[in-house]
């Protein structure tokens, strides 16, 4: 138990819990998509000697953060998010529509920075280690490119928005609420 405040009459903390493999999903990918956020901001603010290297790993990363929310996806198809006891239904619907928002830019943000990579008619490889990324399968075409990043653009300020209004809202949520909706993907729960 983390000490956190939870309504008497409302199931316990570990049947709110996600599973472990969920909550190693979420800050995983949290971690990946801030990283990336502030990488993908510098390269596009700053001209750096080494900007090649830090785009190179932006693009890895994105892809992993693609990869990795896939799984989520499929994992949260399976197995069922724990009900939340407490809170109205309006704040309910408002973390669902925010959680869905959430999902669909972690698959599209990093598939418009894949078919940018993938369009331009000079490509640079996705490199990871000893080997590189296929690109999709399209044609070269720098209208499509220039169309995609500017897509891409839009899309990362969107998950920027997110992204500070869902830490906001959990910040909200252990410290003046005090309900313990954090503890619920702590990593090391029971479950």
């Amino acid at each position: 138990m983390t000490g956190a405040i939870l309504p008497e009459a409302g199931p316990t903390l570990s049947a709110q819990q996600y599973t472990k493999t969920a909550a190693l999903l979420h800050w995983s990918i949290a971690v990946l998509i801030l990283a990336n956020l502030v990488m993908g901001f510098v390269c596009g603010w700053l001209e750096l000697s080494f900007e090649d290297t830090i785009m190179n790993l932006h693009k890895v990363v994105g892809l992993l953060v693609l990869a990795l929310s896939l799984l989520r996806l499929v994992w949260r198809l399976a197995h069922r998010p724990p009900a939340l006891a407490y809170g109205g239904a309006l704040q309910r619907k408002a973390a669902g529509a925010v959680h869905f928002a959430l999902y669909a830019l972690m698959m599209a943000l990093p598939s418009s920075g894949w078919l940018i990579t993938s369009s331009f008619p000079k490509r640079h490889p996705i490199s990871v280690g000893l080997f590189d990324l296929p690109f999709l399968p399209v044609s070269a075409s720098l209208p499509r490119a220039i169309l995609a990043h500017g897509v891409h653009e839009v899309l990362s300020l969107a998950m920027l928005a997110l992204v500070l209004g869902h830490i906001l809202a959990a910040l909200h949520h252990h410290f003046v609420l005090r309900d313990g909706l954090i503890a619920r993907l702590r990593v090391g729960n029971g479950r």
